[in-house]
C-alpha cells in the first residue's frame, strides 16, 4: 500500500510538473 501512495505521489508530482512545464516529465 506504501507503494502505491508513493507511486500515487509521484503521479501527481509529475502532473504538476508538466502543468508549469509542458514535457518536463519526459526524461
Amino acid at each position: 500500500m506504501a507503494r502505491r501512495a508513493g507511486l500515487d505521489g509521484a503521479r501527481r508530482s509529475l502532473r504538476a510538473c508538466e502543468a508549469v512545464a509542458p514535457g518536463c516529465g519526459v526524461q
